[in-house]
């Protein structure tokens, strides 16, 4: 995952996505964090894609809350980890941005 081909909004995401996680207990961050954030990111187009596709947003929120606090906690945790899944996914971006020749991920 390299940050610095990511705009900033894609790494206040991220950054975002590790603090709830850590806030949280949770050791690993994975796609779920990332989602949870990018619905309640400040000009985000995610809520507005969820909402074309008939998805509620506060329905989409709840589901990923509750599916998060059932994520085993680790006290004290002060550092979270990218599940492999997670770094996937940025993997896959990257792979496509780079064939849309496209320079940086974007949210």
């Amino acid at each position: 995952m390299q940050l610095d081909k990511m705009t900033v909004k894609a790494q206040e995401a991220i950054q975002a996505a590790q603090d709830w996680a850590l806030e949280r207990s949770h050791q690993a961050l994975d796609g779920e964090h990332l989602a949870l954030v990018l619905t309640e990111q400040e000009d985000s187009l995610i809520p507005q894609l969820l909402q074309k596709l008939g998805v509620q947003t506060g329905s989409f929120t709840a589901a990923i809350e509750a599916e998060l606090a059932r994520r085993a906690k680790m006290a004290g945790a002060t550092q979270v980890y990218p599940t492999q899944d997670f770094q996937n996914v940025f993997a896959a971006a990257q792979k496509e941005a780079k064939k849309l020749k496209d320079e940086f991920l974007s949210t």
